[in-house]
């Protein structure tokens, strides 16, 4: 024990006295290093998870207060789209994937086939958080109790329906022609309708 310890003693004087200017040389080489490596790393001392919209060397001042009293200024049927630099949110409206609708509304009881597009359809949809009913929409609003509805909804493919008429969405709600079908909710099941027929639209909301 004695002797590795004279021994430890020894080798410790020769490096400080005989390599002296190695071991300056590999010091300042470590901190060298740990320089370059804290200035490559993102954001060094700054918030390192990217907020959309700001990139990643934003220096965000939020605080977890800032963030918790935000979370409660989106409305019902509202949710957060964006964080903002200042801590506060952007709310925005929220369409499910799948899921059944609370309300189906039949609005607008005189339109053909020809609304303008899927945006002019879109419009008849008046109320608030309204939007025309999908396919997937009717369905699931059927199988949860759902309720008789008549209308047009978007079925979003197209298909031959007879020689001579493609069942398309009226051609995208652009047509009232007979050559051309549409989506329609019968009370209970999917139907057809031609393009030329008053219908109502049936707009979905959550």
């Amino acid at each position: 024990m004695i002797k590795m310890k004279k021994i430890l003693k020894k080798g410790k004087k020769f490096l400080l006295e005989k390599n002296s200017g190695r071991v300056v040389f590999i010091a300042i080489f470590l901190f060298l290093i740990s320089v370059v490596v804290y200035s490559a790393a993102p954001n060094p001392g700054h918030l390192t998870t990217e907020v959309e919209g700001y990139g990643a060397d934003a220096n965000l001042q939020v605080t977890l207060d800032d963030l918790q009293e935000s979370l409660d200024t989106c409305a019902d049927g509202e949710a957060i789209t964006e964080v903002n630099i200042d801590g506060t949110v952007t709310c925005g409206g929220v369409t499910a994937v799948w899921g059944a609708p609370t309300t189906i509304i039949a609005r607008d009881g005189a339109s053909t086939g020809n609304m303008g597009g899927y945006d002019g359809m879109a419009n008849k949809c008046t109320g608030a958080n309204e939007h025309v009913c999908s396919a997937n929409e009717m369905i699931a609003w059927e199988q949860n109790g759902g309720g008789n509805r008549l209308g047009w909804y978007n079925g979003g493919v197209s298909r031959k329906y007879k020689p001579g008429t493609q069942q398309n969405d009226c051609s995208g709600w652009t047509s009232s022609s007979t050559n051309y079908g549409g989506n329609l909710w019968n009370n209970n099941k999917p139907s057809y309708s031609p393009c030329n027929q008053d219908k109502d639209v049936l707009c979905c909301k959550y």
